[in-house]
This record gives structure tokens, C-alpha cells and sequence, in this order.
């Protein structure tokens, strides 16, 4: 079995501790997957759960450019809409 877990790459952040919209990692709403399978199998599993849920794919800079899942508060601060 793989065990597959996606925090928000913004939960560091000071700005995530925000009242209003609070980063969904800080309030133990991180995504799980629990597959038999692949590693691939479980990363598409992963994946998908987090589009469902609202998270976003981010390009972080400071590690690389990498692609990394943000939570949909973190996603709506870094656009500016919140």
C-alpha cells in the first residue's frame, strides 16, 4: 500500500495564519491517499483529489520552479483576490 500526503506549500507563510482565510494545512485539512497499486497510480489518485477539493498547482520559486499543491485560500491570496 502507498500512502500518498499533500500539504500546502504555503502553510509556512505568516500570511496563512490569515482569520478571514485561514491556510487549509493549519487546520488539519491536508489530502491523504491510501492506494494498492503504483506510485503513478497514486499520484494521479492525489492529484485528482486535490483538484476536487479546490487546490491549485503553484509554481514555487525558491525551490527550483517546482510545481507544488497550494490550498484554495493560499491560491485566492497569491491572485490577489483575497
Amino acid at each position: 500500500m502507498i500512502r500518498i500526503e499533500i500539504s500546502c506549500a504555503h502553510a509556512n507563510e505568516p500570511h496563512a495564519r490569515d482569520v478571514k482565510a485561514p491556510c487549509d494545512s493549519l487546520r488539519n485539512r491536508s489530502i491523504a491517499v491510501d492506494v494498492m497499486g503504483t506510485f503513478d497510480k497514486a499520484k494521479v489518485e492525489a492529484e485528482q483529489m486535490a483538484r476536487d477539493r479546490g487546490w491549485v498547482p503553484w509554481i514555487i520559486p525558491a525551490i527550483g520552479r517546482r510545481k507544488m499543491f497550494i490550498c484554495g485560500n493560499c491560491a485566492k491570496r497569491a491572485r490577489g483576490e483575497i
